[in-house]
């Protein structure tokens, strides 16, 4: 089953101001007798195809858990459909005053009436991230047969004071023969769109397995920077959590930014 993520806003489009540069090249032949009619051809005005609305949707595929894009473009061309050569989306990072890096190129399909279309999978896009969709701005562009082409931005619309995120956590138990004493690793990535400078804290709770109501344990973890969380804590500092049996406990991460917003990961 597809679905559509429900938190990714509606963006409004903004044209890109393009100016067309026509030149119109005339000569004239010279023939020996006048009475020969002028049989040299008219020369065709090719006119560019004009993309009329696009759209960006996405969503996540239950069946294949990933989420995806559905890209949309309508475009018309005054010298008919058939002039259309291509039409494609570029995702854009980093926008801003005009600029950014394109992390993806995807060629759109025609399907009918001069909509054009394309479902992108995360599988496709290795250097974007379809679950935070808003943050991108989209370049959408269509070309003709003469290289005549328009363009659409759709801007990024980022929410403010975006949710954390965990990427990855683990666990790890063992015994430190120098120390005569076992041990906890914790490890923890995460991420927040409005930057990492925005994570306030990471934590993990050891929670009683019998009784998840019951709070064991609190290890508060260090930033080790670029996303990753960590400590080691040894029995000595361990309280009530025994590091000797961890699979008595459950293990419960949290992340918090600086708003409060947080999220929670079962490893």
């Amino acid at each position: 089953m597809r679905r559509l993520l429900t938190d990714i806003p509606v963006w409004v489009r903004s044209r890109l101001p393009f100016v067309w540069l026509l030149a119109l090249f005339s000569g004239c032949i010279v023939v020996e007798d006048s009475s020969f009619p002028d049989t040299s051809p008219t020369p065709t005005m090719n006119r560019p195809p004009f993309i009329q609305d696009v759209q960006v949707l996405a969503g996540y595929d239950d069946r294949y858990a990933e989420c995806y894009w559905d890209f949309y473009a309508w475009v018309e061309d005054p010298d008919g459909l058939e002039d259309v050569a291509s039409v494609s989306v570029s995702i854009i990072d980093d926008y801003g005053d005009g600029y950014g890096v394109v992390v993806g190129i995807y060629e759109l399909v025609a399907d009918a009436g001069g909509q054009w279309s394309n479902t992108v999978y995360q599988t496709y896009a290795p250097d974007a991230n379809c679950s935070y969709a808003g943050h991108y701005a989209y370049e959408f562009a269509a070309s003709d047969w003469s290289s005549a082409y328009d363009a659409v931005i759709v801007e990024p619309n980022a929410p403010v004071n975006a949710w954390p995120y965990f990427t990855g956590a683990e666990v790890l138990t063992g015994y430190d023969d120098a120390y005569g004493q076992c041990y906890w690793q914790f490890y923890a990535w995460v991420e927040d769109p409005d930057g990492l400078a925005d994570i306030d804290e990471v934590y993990v709770d050891v929670q009683d397995l019998d009784d998840p109501g019951v709070l064991v344990e609190r290890f508060y973890l260090a930033d080790d920077g670029l996303g990753q969380w960590s400590d080691t804590i040894f029995a000595a500092y361990a309280g009530d959590a025994d590091c000797n049996k961890p699979e008595a406990y459950q293990i419960l991460f949290w992340v918090y930014d600086s708003a409060g917003n947080h999220d929670r990961l079962v490893p």
